[in-house]
């Protein structure tokens, strides 16, 4: 199959968006001529719209004008095939009423009826690597190790100035378009902050995320330091991207900040409780995690995710509040040197 119009739908979130992009180039590496379209939420706009691989972005909104306006432009786009990122019924329905004969889609314990080409959601493999399975219906074999798409590309003029040499944080997280999983942060960020500050004393610290992470943050004892900087929820999702570009290192949670960072080509540390970090960093040399060792960690399902534990701790979120600071400085360091 050579399809001259292809369908993406992924609505979100950050991160998913972010680690899905991959699949783009290698479509127009097999297909130069096809015409790439992706369907997602408009508050995430920003990240497909910088795809150079994108030729058309197309964002919905959760009201009733928006969702006929997008349904109106999709019925109007002949695309030969759909690949559908999310595990979803409904969509796979919709896109059956749209006309549309190939829709490529994952299956998992739940009957999807409506879809022509059935990927098995193989929870053996990483997120990339079941992104990647969902372009074997049109003959390609991916690498599953694509480097993420950035969504931005450094330019001259800048409206934030950014301190070198630096060193990000993403204390916070956890919170997507659907819910929130406060146990995936980590609560030793304002001892390492202190740590980092007289180890590399040359270098001068930014905590990001947004306007939650920073209320997260305003408590943190470090922030009284001369280089330390709370900048989250005062930047664009495009100043972030800026200035993670110019730092020497990113520690965060499993989150978007971490993925925005990979996405930069930056020596980035991940920090995992809940969720599985050997799934979920990309590889490389300059991408490291640090993983809890209690017994129950990872505990989050992706299949049953509303009732798993990862969102309902019995133990005090002791898998993010047992990890040691020494372990991630020593992460660090490895990924520095």
């Amino acid at each position: 199959m050579k399809p001259q119009k292809l369908l993406i739908i992924k609505l979100s979130s950050l991160g998913d968006i972010l680690q899905a992009s991959p699949v783009t180039p290698i479509i127009k590496q097999h297909f130069p001529n096809c015409a790439v379209h992706w369907l997602v939420f408009s508050s995430h706009l920003t990240l497909v719209t910088h795809n150079p691989h994108v030729d058309k972005a197309i964002g919905v909104r959760k009201n009733i004008f928006s969702l006929l306006k997008c349904g109106f432009t999709l019925l109007m786009n002949r695309y030969d095939a759909v690949i559908i990122m999310h595990r979803s019924p409904m969509l796979g329905l919709i896109c059956r009423l749209l006309g549309y004969r190939v829709r490529i889609g994952f299956t998992d314990h739940r009957v999807n009826r409506h879809l022509t080409v059935k990927i098995p959601f193989d929870l053996t493999k990483t997120r990339r690597q079941r992104y990647s399975q969902l372009l074997s219906p049109l003959g390609i074999e991916a690498s599953s190790e694509k480097p993420f798409v950035p969504i931005y590309v450094p330019t001259k003029e800048t409206d934030f100035e950014v301190k070198q040499p630096c060193i990000a944080i993403g204390h916070g997280g956890g919170k997507n378009h659907e819910s929130e999983m406060e146990t995936r942060r980590w609560t030793g960020f304002d001892g390492l902050i202190d740590h980092l500050t007289k180890i590399y004393s040359r270098h001068h610290i930014y905590i990001l995320g947004d306007e939650h992470d920073a209320d997260l943050a305003s408590e943190y004892q470090s922030l009284s330091l001369p280089r330390v900087s709370l900048v989250a929820g005062s930047l664009s999702m495009n100043q972030t991207a800026e200035l993670l570009s110019k730092a020497d290192v990113f520690i965060g949670n499993d989150s978007f900040l971490l993925f925005l960072a990979a996405s930069q080509a930056i020596p980035t540390v991940g920090i995992f409780g809940p969720t599985h970090g050997a799934f979920i960093m990309p590889e490389g040399k300059m991408f490291t995690y640090v993983q809890s060792e209690v017994s129950c960690s990872p505990c989050y399902d992706p299949i049953h995710w509303k009732t798993c534990k990862a969102y309902n701790c019995p133990y005090q979120i002791r898998c993010m509040t047992t990890i040691d600071d020494r372990r991630v400085m020593s992460a660090v360091e490895g990924v520095l040197s």
